[in-house]
């Protein structure tokens, strides 16, 4: 049976509106990783600025050297 138009402009809308959002989540996503390069290249920078002084490099990046471990193991470049 065929669906009355009001029906069908309801869920044309609800698709819209569900394609907008998986969007936002997309762009919101890609933000978040480029932020995250962003960050792993700043603390690689400062390490080796530092040259591999993780107390210097904390302070390069004006950042507790606790705060300079934490996201090292965050991600992944401890030790």
């Amino acid at each position: 049976t065929a669906l009355p138009i009001y029906r069908v402009e309801e869920r044309i809308r609800e698709q819209k509106e569900n394609l907008r959002c998986e969007k936002e989540q997309a762009e919101s996503a890609d933000l978040m990783l480029k932020k995250e390069i962003e960050e792993k290249e700043r603390l690689l920078l400062a390490l080796k600025q530092s040259g591999g002084c993780k107390r210097d490099a904390a302070k390069l990046l004006g950042i507790g050297k606790s705060t300079l471990y934490n996201k090292l193991k965050a991600y992944g470049l401890g030790k």
